[in-house]
C-alpha cells in the first residue's frame, strides 16, 4: 500500500466489505487498509516501529496492531496513540492458546 513512506506491506492486514468495493484489487493501494498488522521481531527498532505506525495511519488506517510473539501481547494504535485495546469486535484471546487471557474491547 501507498505510505508517505512508500510501499509498504504488513504482515497482515484486514479489509471490510466497505474498502474492498471502494479499492477492488489495486496494486499497491492508493490507500492503507483499515487494520495493518505487524509482527514485531528482536530485530525491529522501535524507531522502525514507530515510523510503521505513522506511515500506516497517515495512509488512512484507521488501526495499526503490533504482535510480540515471544511476550504472547499486542499492543493497538491509533489515531490518538496506543489504545487500551482495539475498537474492532475481535477475539484474539486463543491466538496463543489457552489462558492468553486478553479482552479485545467491543466498539
Amino acid at each position: 500500500m501507498l505510505t508517505p513512506a512508500g510501499v509498504l506491506v504488513p504482515d497482515v492486514a484486514w479489509a471490510d466489505d466497505e474498502f474492498m468495493r471502494a479499492n477492488k484489487f489495486e496494486t499497491p493501494y492508493a490507500r492503507a487498509l483499515p487494520i495493518c498488522v505487524e509482527v514485531v521481531s528482536p530485530s525491529n527498532s522501535r524507531k522502525e516501529m514507530r515510523e510503521k505506525i505513522d506511515a500506516y495511519l497517515a495512509a488512512g488506517a484507521r488501526e495499526v496492531w503490533f504482535v510480540y510473539p515471544k511476550s504472547k501481547r499486542f499492543e493497538f494504535y491509533g489515531e490518538r496513540g496506543l489504545l487500551a485495546g482495539s475498537e474492532y469486535a475481535v477475539d484474539l484471546a486463543e491466538l496463543f492458546g489457552e489462558g492468553f487471557g486478553l479482552r479485545p474491547r467491543i466498539a
